[in-house]
């Protein structure tokens, strides 16, 4: 999380304190209000007249599928998906989260769990443009870095890709949520970690080691 201000350059990333949490949450669920993941266990035929108001969760997960049940009980996410989304949203519900879960394990294989995992990473409208999307996921990314460690994220936005990838994030693959007339498509992305800076003479910001790991 980090404290809002005109500019990246004003601020630097910290972890948020308990009390904190609900803000955090009100600050993605205006960020995801529209995102076709969030959208898609809500927009039913059951739903069409439904307006959706209910935080999406935040969370940060290095343990796997108990870990995100834990954040998402947390943040409410699963009293929702099981007392007030209809028949339908439920089913797509319980597809979603093996789903993620079995794919990270697939792709990551023995390093599923010495990896970081960008689970929601998300920035209000009003503030976006500004550089806190990269500040905040260079702050991830610079630990991973001093650990000699993988970033995995999944992104649902066809415009964050490329952005991902100037950051150092590879595509791997796409995954599909297709209970719905249009699926849903998610893009899974790894960075590598970068080990050591290597100075050139011909470029004063030098180049960057990456590991040498296999995914899968």
């Amino acid at each position: 999380m980090s404290d809002v201000s005109s500019t990246s350059k004003d601020f630097e990333p910290r972890r948020i304190e308990k009390h904190e949490i609900d803000s955090a949450a009100e600050c993605l669920a205006h960020a995801f209000s529209a995102d076709d993941v969030a959208m898609y266990f809500v927009h039913t035929e059951e739903t069409e007249h439904w307006t959706m108001t209910e935080r999406m969760p935040p969370g940060k997960d290095k343990t796997g599928f108990w870990r995100n049940l834990i954040l998402l009980v947390r943040s409410k996410m699963l009293q929702l998906a099981l007392f007030k989304l209809p028949a339908e949203g439920r089913r797509r519900f319980t597809e979603f989260i093996p789903l993620l879960h079995h794919t990270k394990a697939e792709v990551l294989g023995k390093y599923d769990d010495k990896s970081w995992y960008l689970v929601y990473i998300g920035t209000k409208r009003e503030a976006r443009g500004r550089g806190y999307a990269r500040k905040l996921i260079e702050f991830v990314t610079k630990q991973a870095d001093a650990e000699g460690q993988l970033c995995y994220l999944e992104s649902s936005n066809d415009i964050n890709p490329k952005i991902y990838q100037k950051m150092g994030f590879e595509m791997i693959k796409k995954i599909e949520l297709g209970r719905a007339q249009k699926p849903v498509v998610l893009d899974i992305m790894v960075r590598k970690p970068h080990l050591k800076e290597i100075p050139h003479s011909d470029d004063s910001q030098g180049q960057h080691e990456q590991a040498s790991v296999t995914i899968q």
